[in-house]
């Protein structure tokens, strides 16, 4: 299984080499913060999405209180 995970040289007890153990980590540490930015991107696109809704909402009031606005000048 160890040397699967570590597709590098193998020192003579067969555990993976402190070289392979690097760049292993190196490769992981690239690959959190890819994921992390993609969850970040994926974040702000609920909370835009979020905001266009809100937006809609605020707008519609609007328009419902400058009709009742109208309809109580004509009173």
């Amino acid at each position: 299984m160890c040397g699967a995970f570590f597709a590098g040289s193998m020192t003579e007890k067969g555990l993976p080499s402190r070289s392979s153990i690097g760049r292993r980590l190196h490769a992981l540490r690239r690959d959190r913060e890819s994921v992390r930015r993609i969850l970040e991107q994926a974040d702000l696109e609920r909370i835009r999405e979020d905001a266009g809704r809100t937006e809609a909402r605020l707008d519609a009031m609007e328009a419902e209180l400058a009709g009742e606005a109208a309809a109580d000048d004509d009173e």
